[in-house]
């Protein structure tokens, strides 16, 4: 979809007085977001996982022990450390 590039504070100010507005508080009992954590993690998994099965990029999941990861153990030097 092309839009039309508005170059002046004139065009731009006409263009937002045709959105709509909703007016709302930030009161928790009207949130339509999970109010904890473990709900809201539960809801990014989904959104992720609708993202990309609807791209067509979902992989197959791998077992933990093919995860790409590296447990690293006290004191081991770590190459991303920078001496820390």
């Amino acid at each position: 979809m092309l839009r039309a590039r508005m170059s002046t504070f004139e065009e731009r100010a006409a263009a937002r007085n045709g959105w709509t507005l909703v007016r709302t508080t930030l009161d928790a009992a009207e949130s339509p977001a999970p109010l904890d954590g473990t709900a809201a993690w539960n809801a990014v998994m989904e959104l992720t996982w609708q993202a990309y099965s609807l791209a067509g990029q979902m992989p197959e999941a791998l077992p933990r022990a093919r995860w790409p990861s590296r447990l690293f153990k006290p004191g081991e030097k770590r190459s991303d450390s920078h001496g820390l």
